[in-house]
C-alpha cells in the first residue's frame, strides 16, 4: 500500500507500485523555489507499508519516463527503511542520476525486519515532481 503526503489529482502514489515507468505519482505543487529553477521538497514523503516484515537486499527506484519525462524530477531525496514502531532501521541519501533519474542501491547486509519504506524528495526541478517506481527486493 502506498501513500503520500500531497497528491497531485490524476497522479496517485500507487503509480509507484504498477511496474509501469511511463505512470508516476506527482507532489500537488507544494515544493517551494528556493532558487530560480531548483525547489525543496522538504515537507513531502511517499510511504510504502508492507503486509509483514521483509528483508530487503536492494532498493530501485525509476524516474519519470511518462508524460512528463523533464522538467519535474526529483534530484535528491532521503530514502528510510522503517521497523514496525517507525523507527529508522536505515536511512540512505540518494542522487539521482541524469538524464533518466533513476538510482539503485544495494544493502550490505540485507536489513530485517523491515515493516515501511519512506522517500523523502529534497530538490526537485519543479514544484510538482514526481516518481514512476520504487521497487524492493526481498530474498
Amino acid at each position: 500500500m502506498a501513500t503520500a503526503t500531497s497528491v497531485y489529482s490524476g497522479y496517485p502514489p500507487g503509480a509507484v507500485l504498477d511496474f509501469d515507468v511511463n505512470t508516476s505519482w506527482y507532489i500537488n505543487s507544494d515544493c517551494t523555489n528556493v532558487s530560480s529553477s531548483l525547489y525543496c521538497c522538504d515537507a513531502q514523503s511517499i510511504r510504502l507499508d508492507l503486509p509483514a516484515a521483509r528483508t530487503v537486499n536492494a532498493v530501485l527506484l525509476r524516474g519519470n519516463q511518462g508524460s512528463f519525462p523533464d522538467g519535474y524530477d526529483i534530484l535528491t531525496a532521503r530514502l528510510e527503511l522503517l521497523g514496525a514502531s517507525g523507527t529508522v532501521l536505515d536511512s540512505q541519501l540518494v542522487v539521482f542520476n541524469r538524464p533518466a533519474g533513476d538510482w539503485a542501491h544495494r544493502f550490505t547486509p540485507a536489513i530485517q525486519n523491515v515493516r515501511a519504506v519512506r522517500l523523502l524528495p529534497g530538490w526537485t526541478e519543479s514544484s510538482a515532481p514526481g516518481i514512476a517506481e520504487i521497487q524492493l527486493f526481498v530474498p
